[in-house]
């Protein structure tokens, strides 16, 4: 059996006939069971058979059998309808879902419809567009407000700049105490933090987030341990952080962040696995940037002479450490030092780049 199968819905049929965590077509009642296709490079073919009079966009739900609760059965396509023929091979068997779809069953997309896109999509159906359903995301916020406003705007624009149409993702935003998360980080108490951020994680699914993100670098010193107990998957900004490095061809990069995240040994390890090293600042700045950050920068104060102190220190890292671009490890560092690069030094935005893989997985 396929580990994955898809299934054709127009937004408007998704929209009215998914009833809580479970989907039901309306032809159910006449088919008695759910049309499926196993393979995504037949997926523009189901389109052209059964939609091509279909005006909406329609979508493409990408379905994990192995969860999916209802039976499921390969067999013969059906014709289509009013011409008793299939453009489809009559030898190949197809997926049916005798039941209602889990919507949960839909949570990731194989890796095999990274074959196909979008825009060829569009070119091969009439230009009437086959989408990939967006899944709804999570994120937990509120570490610090500043950058949580930050997250939602980049977020949104990245589906403005690519769309003439409001069509944004669903997101559901769990705004955390960051004084209840700074006076567990201070105990060290690094197990009674994987469960307030599992309690979130818990919080985000029961509100209906097929994945989450943690809009904040500190609380990533325990993201493997809150990712395997998380009941949705989770997007790491220091993974995407490292991917973006490595793509840059980058070797040597400091790290500024809060106290804990540069006195932690997270982004290191992260970044050693690609043969990258990190370095911080001295201790003295280490303090420095720890008290910008809590008594102006949290607070969305931005001064220009914090900027210059902050460059400072980036400067000296290069002249002492011989680093080639700087990785901005809070999320609200890139609130005030807003640029891609200084002295012709890249300048690593966690928060854009988090947002880009958020994006991406949200779409699939």
């Amino acid at each position: 059996m396929r580990e994955t199968i898809y299934h054709l819905v127009t937004k408007s049929e998704l929209r009215t006939q998914a009833k809580g965590d479970t989907y039901l077509p309306t032809r159910f009642g006449q088919d008695g069971f759910i049309h499926c296709t196993g393979d995504p490079d037949t997926v523009l073919a189901v389109a052209n058979d059964y939609f091509s009079s279909v005006e909406e966009p329609v979508l493409v739900l990408v379905i994990e059998t192995a969860k999916v609760t209802a039976a499921v059965r390969f067999e013969p396509p059906a014709p289509v309808e009013g011409s008793g023929t299939s453009h489809l091979e009559g030898a190949q068997l197809f997926p049916h879902i005798y039941g209602p779809l889990n919507l949960c069953s839909d949570r990731d997309r194989h890796a095999a419809g990274k074959r196909w896109s979008v825009s060829v999509a569009r070119s091969l159906c009439d230009n009437k567009g086959v989408e990939i359903a967006m899944k709804k995301i999570g994120l937990i916020g509120g570490i610090g407000p500043e950058s949580t406003l930050d997250y939602y705007r980049r977020t949104v624009d990245a589906f403005r700049a690519s769309t003439t149409e409001p069509d944004y993702p669903e997101i559901v935003i769990y705004s955390a105490n960051l004084t209840e998360l700074m006076a567990i980080l201070k105990t060290g108490d690094m197990a009674k933090l994987s469960d307030y951020l599992v309690e979130k994680m818990q919080a985000l699914h029961r509100a209906g987030a097929d994945f989450a993100a943690i809009g904040s670098n500190t609380p990533h010193v325990v993201f493997e341990e809150v990712a395997a107990r998380s009941p949705i998957p989770l997007v790491s900004i220091v993974e995407a952080t490292r991917q973006k490095a490595a793509g840059l061809g980058l070797k040597r990069l400091g790290l500024m962040g809060t106290l804990f995240t540069m006195q932690s040994d997270f982004y290191p390890r992260a970044f050693a696995a690609s043969g990258m090293s990190v370095v911080v600042p001295s201790a003295e700045s280490q303090q420095l940037i720890q008290e910008r950050l809590f008594s102006e920068i949290e607070l969305g104060i931005i001064k220009d002479s914090t900027r210059e102190e902050l460059l400072a220190i980036a400067r000296r890292m290069v002249d002492r450490d011989a680093i080639e671009g700087i990785i901005l490890g809070c999320t609200e560092l890139p609130l005030i030092l807003d640029q891609e690069s200084y002295d012709g030094i890249p300048f690593l935005n966690t928060t854009a780049i988090h947002v880009e893989s958020i994006v991406e997985y949200c779409r699939g």
